[in-house]
């Protein structure tokens, strides 16, 4: 799916990573929802313009009945949607296959183990960092 499916020897969770395009949107979409789908987690935003100083909230849940569907525009546009309780999230792409972005003007994706880690770019330039981390579940009585 990714320009970068890697494990190495040190980590014992999978990782997965590459630049969303328009082949791998809808696994991404269909990745993004499996992890977070009927879970807690906490959401950590970090902004270029804020001297990436992360701010984090926790017990995050997606919102009923959140689907995710991935809608296409013109050329290789490609686009998808997500609401918490809280904000909306939305990452789209131009680009057709999983080439290097330097510049991350298409979202980066990281998936390892329990968390997803998203670097976009915010429509007026700045770099963003969302982190989608999944919390513990309650322990059973």
């Amino acid at each position: 799916m990714y320009n970068t499916p890697i494990q190495t020897m040190e980590e014992s969770e999978p990782y997965e990573a590459g630049t969303l395009c328009a082949q791998n949107i809808e696994r991404a979409a269909e990745q993004i929802f499996r992890l977070l789908n009927g879970k807690s987690f906490t959401v950590i935003v970090s902004r270029e313009h804020n001297g990436f100083k992360p701010e984090a909230v926790t017990g995050r849940r997606l919102a009923l009945g959140e689907r995710f569907s991935v809608l296409s525009g013109p050329g290789h546009a490609r686009r998808f949607s997500f609401s918490d309780t809280k904000d909306t999230f939305i990452l789209s792409t131009g680009q057709f296959d999983a080439g290097f972005d330097r510049e991350f003007d298409n979202p980066y994706l990281e998936f390892k183990g329990r968390q997803v880690i998203i670097t976009v770019r915010a429509p007026m330039g700045q770099k963003l960092y969302w982190a989608f981390v999944l919390e513990p579940e309650p322990e059973q009585a």
